[in-house]
């Protein structure tokens, strides 16, 4: 995650928070949610299922399951947990 750190007036900086040490897994959680579950399955809803605008409103919403199922998954497994700093080795 990155965050902007204001020095004074004219100047800013881009810090990094230390918990972003995942960030192939939120990268792909991102592209996932963004692109392949939004579109596809407004593809699905509205050409297969024959929904219409209707098919777009719940692809949008049924779009957060599948990240929030693999972040619940990688969540409870514990993996977060056993991840050594790099600075420890």
């Amino acid at each position: 995650m990155l965050c902007w750190e204001r020095r004074n007036r004219k100047n800013w900086r881009i810090f990094r928070f230390p918990e972003s040490q995942y960030a192939s897994m939120n990268f792909m959680i991102g592209v996932l949610d963004g692109v392949i579950c939004k579109i596809g399955l407004s593809l699905i809803f509205v050409n297969i299922f024959d929904m219409g605008v209707y098919g777009y409103f719940w692809a949008i919403g049924f779009s957060r399951a599948l990240p929030a199922l693999i972040c619940f998954i990688f969540f409870i497994s514990g993996r977060w947990k056993k991840r050594e700093l790099l600075s420890e080795k």
